[in-house]
C-alpha cells in the first residue's frame, strides 16, 4: 500500500494497528523500503493481531487493503498456512527466529500459494514478547517448477523400472494429481492395423469405458488428427463444431485438456484429463505440463512395443534414454567409464558423445567428491534404484554444477551398469543463496535507518530545549511588559514547542525496535480538533478560511496520529484553495455503515459496538479522478505549491 493522499488518510491510519508516521525523511525512506520490498513483510503479536502487513505480502494474499486483512485475529480464524500456529508460536518464542519456513497458504479467494519464510520474535526489556516479524517469498513458481520435474522424473523412474504399461499408467495418473486436477483422465492409443482408438487407460466420474471407435469427430480424435495439444473451454469447443471439425461425444465437460502422444516417429494415442464443473480449472501452463508428461507416455509405449517387436533391450532403453530432457548416461560399473550418453548431457556438459564414451564417470565429479561417490558405487545392486539424491559435476569448461541424480543399476550389454538421469538444480540453489543475502541485507538497511532516525531525532532536542528555555526566561523576565497579547503569544509558542518535544520523543520510541508498541486509548476528536485549528490560527487568517467543524466522536485510536491526520487533511484544504475564493472547510464525524462489498476503514466507535468515519470536505481545487493512482504515490504531488 502506497501512503495515502491528504483524503485518504483517515482511512490509512485508521485501519493500522500500527501506522508509519511521516515525521521525518528517514522515516518517509523506512517506509517506503517496506512498502516497495519485493518480499512480504509482516508484524503480529502473539495473541493474533495483524500490526503490518506491506503491500506485496497484501498482493500474494490477494487483499486489496491493509484494514481488509487486519480484520481478521489469526488466532481466532483458520490461519492460511498449513501448520498450527500454536507450534509455529511455541517454537519462535523458545528458538527466537524460524528462517526457511517452507509452507502452503491460502489465499484471500482460497487459492494455494507456497511460500519461503524467516520469522523472529522481538521482546522487551523485561523479555515479555512484544510481538513477531518476519518476511514471507512467494515461491509457487519454484514449487510448481520442481513439482513437474519431480513428477517428470517420477515418470520417467516408473518407466526405467516398470515394465507393465498398465502399472505405468497409473503411476503417470497419480503424478499427473500432485499438480494438476486428473479426476477423468484416459490415454486412447490408435491401432493402425483396424484404424480403431482404444481406450488404454479410462477413469471418469460420470462416463463408462467407451467401446472401440473410429477417429469420427470427437475431441480426442481432433488432437490425434492435427498433432497439436488443445485446451478446449467452451468458447473453442462451439468454434470447432461450427468449422466441422469436432461434435459432442459423451457428458460434456467445463473444460478439457488434451494432448497428442508422440514419438519420435508418429502420433500414437491422445493423454486428456477434463473436468465437469470449473470452466477455469486448467491453464496453458498445465497444458505444457501435460505435454511432457504426453512425451514420456509415448516413450514408455513405444517401448513397450518395441519390446514385444524385438527382445534387445539395449535398443529399448535407447529410445527412450535418448528422447529425454534431461542429461542421461550409462556407465560400467566395473571400469567406471561411460557406455552412452543422451543428447542432452552433450549439450548440457560440453563434451562430444566421442569425448564422453572415451572418459571416466568420475572424470566429471570435483576431485574431493570422488571417495565418496566411488563408495557408494562399491555398494549398488543390479534393480536398486537412487531418486534425488543431490551431487556435484563439473563441465567440460570447468564449472561446477549442482545436480539432483535418478539411477538404476542394470545390465547393459551384458555389463553391469547404471543408468543416470541428472536434474540441475544450480539456478535453485543460487536463488536460494541470493534470497539469504538478501534478508541479511534487509535486517542491516532495518537497523541503519532505525539509527538514523534515533540520531535525528536526538540533534533537533537542542534547538528545541533552547526555545523553550527562553520562552520561560522571557515569560519571567518580561511578562509583566509584554501585555496580555504578549503573554498570550509566548504561552502559544511553548505550547507548540511542547507538541514538538511530544513528537521528537514518539519518533525515538518508534526507532527502538525493542520499545512495546503503544495501545490505543480513547481520543475526543473534538478536542483534537480544537487543538489542530490553535495550530493553523494563522494560517486561516491569512486566508480569510472558515473552518467548520460538525459533531465529533470518542474513538479509541493513537492521540498523535489523529493530530496529525487531522493537520495534514485541513492543512491541505488551505494550502490548495481557489484564488478567487476564501477556503470553505467542514469537518464531522457519523456512524460508518458497513458495505460488505466496499473496502472502507473506520475507527472503533465509543464502547466497541461500532464504527465511525471521519468526513472531511472543501472547496479547493481538488484533482482529475484520471490521476487517481498518481496521488497516492509516495514524493508525488498535482500540483506545485
Amino acid at each position: 500500500m502506497n501512503p495515502p493522499a491528504p483524503h485518504d488518510q483517515t482511512k490509512q491510519s485508521l485501519a493500522y494497528g500500527e501506522a508509519w508516521p511521516s515525521f521525518d525523511e528517514s522515516e518517509n525512506l523506512l517506509e517506503v523500503f517496506i512498502n516497495n520490498a519485493p518480499i512480504g513483510i509482516y508484524r503480529t503479536t502473539s495473541d493474533g493481531r495483524i500490526l503490518l502487513a506491506n503491500p506485496a505480502l497484501l498482493r500474494m494474499l490477494g487483499y486489496s487493503s491493509f484494514g481488509e486483512l487486519a480484520a481478521r485475529n489469526l488466532d481466532e480464524e483458520t490461519f492460511e498456512p498449513n501448520y498450527e500456529r500454536s507450534l509455529f508460536k511455541a517454537k519462535l518464542e523458545r528458538e527466537g527466529e524460524i528462517r526457511g519456513l517452507e509452507s502452503e497458504w491460502m489465499t484471500r479467494d482460497g487459492k494455494a500459494v507456497f511460500v519461503r519464510e524467516h520469522a523472529r520474535v522481538v521482546r522487551g526489556a523485561d523479555e515479555s514478547v512484544l510481538y513477531y516479524e518476519g518476511t514471507v517469498e512467494d515461491i509457487t513458481e519454484r514449487k510448481r517448477y520442481e513439482a513437474e520435474r519431480h513428477a517428470i522424473l517420477e515418470i520417467i523412474q516408473g518407466v526405467n523400472t516398470t515394465a507393465n504399461l498398465d502399472e505405468l499408467l497409473r503411476l503417470t495418473h497419480q503424478s499427473l494429481g500432485k499438480l494438476i486436477y486428473a479426476e477423468n483422465c484416459f490415454v486412447a492409443l490408435y491401432d493402425r492395423t483396424d484404424e480403431m482408438l482404444r481406450m488404454r487407460y479410462f477413469v471418469d466420474e460420470h462416463d463408462a469405458t467407451p467401446p472401440p471407435q473410429k477417429l469420427g469427430r470427437s475431441c480426442t480424435a481432433y488432437v490425434f488428427r492435427t498433432g497439436r495439444p488443445v485446451l478446449m473451454t467452451e468458447d473453442v469447443f462451439c468454434a470447432l463444431i461450427e468449422q466441422g471439425e469436432v461434435e459432442s461425444v459423451g457428458t460434456p465437460p467445463a473444460t478439457w485438456l488434451g494432448v497428442p502422444l508422440r514419438t519420435p516417429s508418429e502420433i500414437i494415442g491422445v493423454l486428456v484429463v477434463q473436468h465437469y464443473d470449473d470452466s477455469h480449472a486448467y491453464t496453458a501452463r498445465d497444458l505444457d505440463f501435460l505435454s511432457s508428461v504426453g512425451g514420456q507416455i509415448a516413450l514408455a509405449i513405444e517401448r513397450q512395443r518395441a519390446v514385444e517387436a524385438s527382445q534387445e533391450s539395449e535398443k529399448r532403453y535407447r529410445l527412450m534414454f535418448e528422447s529425454n530432457p534431461l542429461p542421461a548416461w550409462v556407465y560400467d560399473l566395473e571400469t567406471l567409464r561411460f557406455l552412452a550418453v543422451n543428447e542432452a548431457a552433450v549439450v548440457h556438459y560440453g563434451y562430444s558423445r566421442e569425448e564422453f564414451l572415451g572418459m571416466f564417470v568420475t572424470e566429471i565429479r570435483p576431485a574431493e567428491d570422488i571417495p565418496m561417490f566411488l563408495e557408494r558405487v562399491s555398494a549398488v545392486i543390479v534393480g536398486s534404484n537412487v531418486v534425488a539424491a543431490p551431487s556435484r559435476h563439473q563441465t567440460k569448461d570447468g564449472q561446477t554444477i549442482d545436480v539432483e541424480i535418478s539411477s538404476r543399476a542394470l545390465f547393459f550389454d551384458g555389463r553391469r551398469a547404471e543408468l543416470v538421469t541428472a536434474n540441475d538444480i544450480t539456478e535453485r540453489r543460487i536463488a536460494e543463496e541470493k534470497l539469504r543475502e538478501f534478508s541479511v541485507k534487509l535486517e542491516q538497511s532495518n537497523r541503519e535507518l532505525q539509527d538514523f532516525a534515533s540520531v535525528a531525532s536526538h540533534d533537533l532536542q537542542e534547538p528545541l530545549r533552547k526555545v523553550q528555555a527562553f520562552g520561560d526566561r522571557l515569560k519571567t523576565k518580561c511578562g509583566a511588559a509584554l501585555g496580555d497579547e504578549g503573554r498570550d503569544y509566548i504561552e502559544r509558542m511553548q505550547s507548540a514547542a511542547r507538541r514538538m518535544q511530544n513528537l521528537i520523543n514518539d519518533l525515538l520510541t518508534f526507532s527502538r525496535v525493542a520499545t512495546k508498541a503503544q495501545p490505543f486509548v480513547r481520543v475526543d476528536l473534538a478536542e483534537v480538533a480544537r487543538g489542530v485549528l490553535s495550530d493553523l490560527e494563522v494560517r486561516v487568517e491569512e486566508t480569510g478560511a472558515r473552518v467548520e467543524v460538525g459533531e465529533m466522536m470518542h474513538v479509541d485510536a493513537d492521540p498523535l496520529q489523529m493530530r496529525q491526520l487531522l493537520q495534514n487533511l485541513i492543512g491541505n484544504a488551505l494550502k490548495f484553495r481557489r484564488p478567487e475564493e476564501p477556503p470553505l472547510v467542514r469537518v464531522h464525524c457519523r456512524p460508518a455503515a458497513h458495505h460488505p462489498d466496499e473496502h472502507s476503514h473506520a475507527a472503533s466507535a465509543p464502547g466497541g459496538g461500532g464504527s465511525c468515519q471521519i468526513v472531511i470536505g472543501d472547496n479547493g481545487i481538488g484533482f482529475d479522478e484520471k490521476y487517481l493512482d498518481r496521488i497516492f504515490t509516495v514524493f508525488q504531488r498535482l500540483h506545485g505549491r
